[in-house]
């Protein structure tokens, strides 16, 4: 696992489905504005027709973003576990790396949400020993947004196992 890697393509499902909620909610204004059409007066039916070919544009819009939005953070979210170190590249606009010596390691934990379950992802939480003593307490040093569970559970077993080997 030394070379880097992206977090998986289930991630990249709920990045898009994260980013899909405005064109989702048009298209359920679409929807509305579709059933409402038979209580609009007969001389506004034209003006009514390019309401809803306005809310189809904005859809297409949204969800061209929204897509694009969701591939853009999957493909600039990237780890490895170097020999020395858990290192972490994320961002778009504003890139951030992150290094974190195994032997720092003080916690790894998985955590699913609902949908998450549903989909066979989890989260995983880094706390380190730096963090108890200056820095928030319950805040991580490092989140995993997503990652398949089976690839979760085995990207903690090898921290934690790391994280040991070293601290001792």
């Amino acid at each position: 696992m030394d070379e880097e890697q992206n977090l998986g393509k289930k991630t990249l499902w709920l990045f898009a489905l994260q980013n899909l909620a405005p064109a989702i909610a048009i298209f359920l204004l679409i929807l509305g504005s579709f059933f409402a059409k038979a209580w609009v007066p007969s001389g506004y039916g034209d003006y009514f027709n390019y309401a809803i070919l306005g809310e189809l544009f904005f859809f297409v819009i949204f969800f061209i973003a929204g897509l694009i939005i969701a591939w853009l953070i999957y493909s600039n979210y990237k780890f490895a576990l170097a020999p020395e170190a858990l290192k972490v590249r994320q961002g778009v606009f504003s890139k951030e790396e992150t290094a974190i010596p195994y032997g720092r390691i003080q916690s790894v934990d998985l955590h699913q949400t609902l949908i998450e379950r549903m989909l066979g992802l989890c989260r995983i939480v880094i706390l380190t020993a730096a963090h108890d003593l200056g820095g928030e307490k319950g805040e991580a040093e490092v989140e995993f947004p997503a990652l398949d569970i089976e690839v979760g559970r085995s990207i903690q077993s090898e921290l934690l196992q790391r994280s040991k080997g070293i601290g001792t």
